[in-house]
């Protein structure tokens, strides 16, 4: 995912798919709004490009503090605005 620096504010995971390797291996696609129950956390700085890090944690509004490992990590880009 790529924004754009002092032009995009805020992380959109509409339409995104995230790809979760099951036990066994089977390898399952979830629609990220429509069928998962998690919390994206990162410190994107929108207005300072960069590469930043989402994680992602099971269940709904994990709060501040020690988390356990999260199932899926992603990085997105802000770039700057020309």
């Amino acid at each position: 995912m790529t924004y754009v620096a002092g032009v995009d504010d805020a992380l959109d995971m509409a339409g995104c798919v995230i790809r979760i390797r099951e036990r066994g291996g089977h390898i399952g696609e979830i629609s990220y709004y429509e069928e998962i129950r998690a919390t994206a956390r990162h410190r994107i700085n929108f207005s300072v490009p960069g590469e930043y890090e989402v994680r992602f944690y099971w269940g709904i509004g994990i709060t501040p503090g020690p988390s356990p490992p999260p199932f899926h990590v992603m990085t997105v880009e802000v770039v700057a605005s020309d």
